[in-house]
This record gives structure tokens, sequence and C-alpha cells, in this order.
């Protein structure tokens, strides 16, 4: 593809990052609701420039790709997730759906990093640029989702797809497309955070206190 076109692609997860973080910040403030569309949609189209926007000689999305140099199309679907949970107000992602992903992405991980870095003695890293059991097994995994109705499974459908039309500019392994750096990283946290946190009890069909209406 075109070079600018590769360079918009590489940005799309540090934008989607920053309108999902400024839509948390609406909702908290009370300025956004479900209800209050078009500043929605304008916090969105905010969101771009504010990302773009050179601070201190580097912008938001320069930042985020020296952190990583290219951010799988995983990071990208659960982020259109949690924006679109913004949006509507009803959380896209249920707690079990999230310990389903989680799961999956830190099997994945504990599979392909200590490969990459040279701790065992195979490679798995090069498993991604052909079909191996490893295609067979998310594929799998992602029908088990569909099964049992989760929506996590329209999240690895998009990163499957991404793949197959070879859209992220920075790789062509299978794997670059279901985990980067930074999402094993936030995962590990979000677990380590929910076997911390004590369980807080909430009575059936009222709102949380986060802004949410739950079931």
């Amino acid at each position: 593809m075109p070079e600018p076109i590769n360079t918009a692609i590489a940005y799309i997860t540090p934008i989607l990052f920053v309108a999902w973080i400024m839509l948390v910040v609406g909702r908290k403030s009370g300025l956004l609701r479900p209800d209050k569309t078009f500043r929605q949609i304008a916090v969105l189209l905010l969101a771009v420039p504010l990302a773009l926007e050179r601070t201190g000689g580097a912008s938001v999305a320069q930042v985020a790709l020296l952190l990583s140099p290219g951010y799988s199309a995983l990071s990208m679907g659960l982020l259109v997730g949690l924006i679109m949970s913004e949006m509507w107000g009803r959380k896209v992602f249920t707690r079990k759906d999230w310990m389903l992903l989680s799961g999956f992405i830190l099997l994945l991980s504990a599979f392909l990093y200590p490969s990459s870095l040279g701790i065992t003695g195979y490679d798995a890293y090069w498993m991604g640029y052909r079909f191996s059991w490893v295609f067979a097994a998310v594929a799998a995994y992602t029908v088990v989702l569909a099964f049992i109705r989760s929506p996590m499974a329209w999240v690895l459908v998009f990163a499957i797809l991404m793949f197959d039309l070879r859209l992220l500019p920075h790789s062509r392994n299978f794997f670059d497309y279901l985990v980067d750096g930074p999402l094993l990283l936030a995962t590990i946290g979000a677990v380590i955070f929910r076997l911390v946190r004590r369980p807080r009890s909430q009575k059936p069909g009222t709102s949380s206190s986060s802004g949410y209406v739950t079931e």
C-alpha cells in the first residue's frame, strides 16, 4: 500500500486510545451522556488532531508508536468496543468476556514471547508466517466464543480479517495481529487488579458508579 495509507493505519490505534480516554473523562465529568450524540461525535473528531498535534516535539501518536513499533488488530478492535461502550452507556464486554480474552492473550504470549526472547530452543514466531496449528486453534477459539455469544468473537474475527487482508503496515505475521507488548502489559495489569481488588456488592438492575447501566 502507499506510504501515506500505511502511516494512517499505524496511527489508528493511538487515535482510538485518545478518543476513548476523552469519552471516559467526558462521562465521568457528566458532559457526555448516551443522549448527547452530537457531543460524542465531536469528541471523536477532536481526538484526531489532539493525537497528531506535536507537543514538546512529539505527538501522542508518535510517542505511542515509540512504545510499540506497531499495534495489533486485536488492540484496535478492543478500543472500538470500549468506545462503543462509552457512546452507548452500556458495557459491550462483560467481566466474563474480559476473562476469556485475557486468558487467550496470556496463553498466546506465554507461547510466543519466551521463544522470541531466545529463552526456549524453538522459534514460535515463524509459525505466524504460514498456516499452522496456531491458525486452527485461534479459529476454533473464535467459534467457541461465537457459540457462547461473547462479543469477543467479533474482535477476533476482526483481527483475522485484518490479517487476511494484510492491512497492518508493520508486519505480515499472524501473531502481530493478535498481540502486542502494551496489550500484554495491560492484560497482566488488569488481571492483577482483578485479583487484588475486593469485589463490591451491587444490586442488580441499578446504575453503577461508573455511569454504565448494569443488567
